[in-house]
């Protein structure tokens, strides 16, 4: 007989089900409270209009004095009166690039979402290769000539009026004596 594989519930799962279960007598799952750490409160309502006041007031370390039962305890308050959930925010692993790097290091603050956006509108404008010159990415190379393009700016060149040369050329000497 084969073992069977035991599936487990992720405590960011069992949690975010609890806070929406529309009782507020349900206990907080002791999965979610081992597992999880106060600053998910701040996590949670980053997208928020809430988060204003809940940076003002939590985002200290008196945070983690408080009991992890009571800050989920308000999270689902707050969730229950506000109607509050909270958006998804797909994270992708972005391709390591010349620009991303450059990026990286000029404006190190940036997350790696930001500098994705940056990277994807500078490709999109219409500058895009003058902003990869500037960073020392690109350079532009030459375009090869066909046989019958060279021929059409011979054509051009022979056509162009010749400047009038002088009728003597003056030496350093003459120029001397002058």
């Amino acid at each position: 007989m084969a073992a069977e594989k035991v599936l487990t519930i992720s405590p960011y799962t069992l949690l975010s089900r609890w806070f929406f279960d529309g009782s507020s007598t349900t206990e907080v799952p002791k999965d979610a409270v081992k597992a999880i750490s106060q600053l998910y409160l701040l996590m949670y309502f980053q997208a928020s209009p809430l988060i204003c006041y809940i940076s003002k007031h939590f985002n200290n370390y008196g945070l983690f004095s408080l009991p992890k039962e009571e800050v989920f305890q308000f999270m689902k308050l707050i969730i229950s009166k506000t109607g509050y959930k909270a958006p998804f925010i797909k994270s992708e692993k972005i391709a390591e690039s010349g620009l991303i790097k450059c990026l990286k290091k000029q404006y190190t603050d940036l997350k790696p979402s930001e500098i994705g956006m940056i990277v994807d509108f500078i490709n999109s404008s219409d500058e895009k290769d003058a902003i990869y010159e500037m960073f020392g990415l690109y350079k532009p190379k030459n375009k090869k000539l066909t046989a019958a393009e060279k021929k059409r700016l011979k054509n051009v060149e022979a056509e162009k009026p010749k400047p009038k040369e002088e009728a003597q050329s003056l030496s350093f000497e003459d120029l001397l004596n002058i």
